[in-house]
């Protein structure tokens, strides 16, 4: 029995992908203006500003998020940290996908936490700013 239906994966991809492609030049030019040497301190900040809606903007239709987030700037954080964390999900569903059954009873506490170690530690290479998204950074 697998842990992960493959269709929860695709789904993952298409709404990394809907994400990724959701921005225009325009917007992806002021985000990267915005985003660009930011102390940590004030990425936190930006982070923790938008956190609450983040959930709903991920679930959103793509039409929903433009007619409920109107504010320019706050839509570009908003947007910026959901693609993040859309990213991080996807990564930790491939590494789940890839789990064995029948790990046994100290395996899979293992397996677990090697899963959280890599998700958390990979240096992503795919951004929001790149001109595509390959995926070649979830294998």
């Amino acid at each position: 029995m697998a842990i992960l239906n493959k269709k929860y994966l695709g789904a993952a991809s298409m709404m990394l992908t809907e994400l990724f492609n959701d921005i225009t030049p325009d917007e992806k030019q002021q985000m990267k203006l915005l985003f660009n040497d930011l102390s940590p301190e004030l990425y936190e900040k930006y982070r923790l500003e938008v956190h609450s809606d983040i959930l709903a903007y991920i679930i959103a239709e793509p039409g929903e998020r433009t007619a409920r987030w109107n504010d320019p700037e706050y839509k570009l954080k908003l947007h910026y940290f959901s693609f993040l964390y859309v990213q991080r999900g996807y990564l930790f569903m491939t590494r789940l996908f890839k789990m064995p059954d029948r790990n046994g009873i100290r395996r899979v506490p293992a397996f677990f936490a090697m899963l959280a170690e890599n998700v958390c530690f990979t240096k992503l290479k795919d951004s929001i700013f790149n001109d595509e998204l390959t995926f070649e950074d979830y294998k």
